[in-house]
């Protein structure tokens, strides 16, 4: 049977469709997917009740650590090869996870970075776009330091900004148009009341419920241009609705726009391939032994 990489999910729903698709992409780029059966397994666990990680950090909110810890042991007990978080700020917890399970939790922190040092040897500056929870921990920050690589951010008001278009990129606000804003009809007169109690008074979700609503691709064109006049010309979008942006984003030859989620996805791939290399070389040793003691023994 082919691997199996575990997903856990859900924070947001749409990042990891996309990560799934870009899993999907990368095979069909790196095997000859002529049927379903050439095609890698995927679990995927798309826990939206995941309590907010930020909202963990910076408001009291419930921790999500325990509900990982669950989801962990789920997925570990159906026997998966690898097992991927897919939210960059839930790395936070990856330490405490690994810990609880023996099969392997790759990592989208360390996965970006190793891209980087290969594709750009001699990059030292990266601009980051991510939470402000994932700004906070320094959960890039950290790992590239030690690798040489500065981590820029942006400024607080428009790290605020960005947390505005994340949310905005989870409730599906379409950004195709080239309005700066549009009408609210999804949400606006649509919020049922324990949503609208939710959101109100949020300093990053109120803004679900007003009549017109931002696009959220301009929010993040203008965390691009902050970061390439502080001289970037890398930037990560590390947050997994962030690349969903990326599509609609003015091109710059000058900058390199670097996806955590396609970076994930391809490095996933290269695992269970050679994971599946490897059972395959374990099997013709098995049977040219079993074929050697016929031989030998008649």
């Amino acid at each position: 049977m082919k691997p199996t990489v575990g997903i856990i999910g859900g924070a947001g729903p749409l990042a990891t469709v996309d990560i799934e698709q870009k899993i999907l992409s990368a095979t069909q780029k790196t095997v000859n997917t002529l049927t379903d059966q050439d095609y890698f397994n995927l679990v995927v666990f798309n826990y939206c009740g995941t309590h907010d990680r930020n909202d963990s950090v910076f408001f009291g909110k419930s921790d999500p650590i325990n509900q990982y810890v669950k989801y962990i042991a789920s997925i570990s007990a159906l026997e998966v090869d690898l097992i991927l978080l897919a939210c960059n700020t839930a790395h936070m917890y990856l330490p405490v996870l690994q810990e609880r399970t023996k099969i392997p939790i790759i990592s989208i922190i360390e996965k970006t970075l190793h891209y980087i040092q290969m594709k750009f040897p001699e990059c030292s500056r990266v601009g980051l776009i991510s939470t402000k929870a994932t700004q906070e921990k320094k959960i890039y920050h950290n790992l590239f330091s030690r690798n040489a690589i500065d981590i820029i951010d942006v400024m607080p008001s428009t790290q605020d900004s960005i947390m505005k278009a994340i949310y905005l990129i989870k409730a599906g606000v379409e950004m195709t148009h080239e309005y700066t804003f549009v009408e609210n009809t999804r949400f606006f007169s649509k919020a049922t009341i324990e949503q609208a109690k939710m959101l109100k008074g949020h300093p990053y979700k109120e803004i679900l419920l007003q009549p017109k609503l931002p696009n959220p691709k301009f929010i993040v064109e203008e965390a691009i241009e902050e970061l390439k006049r502080k001289g970037c010309r890398h930037i990560i979008f590390g947050c997994t609705e962030l690349p969903l942006v990326i599509p609609y984003l003015k091109k710059d030859p000058a900058l390199h726009f670097i996806d955590p989620n396609t970076i994930i996805a391809e490095a996933i791939v290269e695992t269970l391939l050679d994971i599946d290399n490897q059972a395959w070389s374990n099997i013709r040793v098995l049977s040219n032994k079993r074929l050697s003691n016929k031989r030998r023994y008649g």
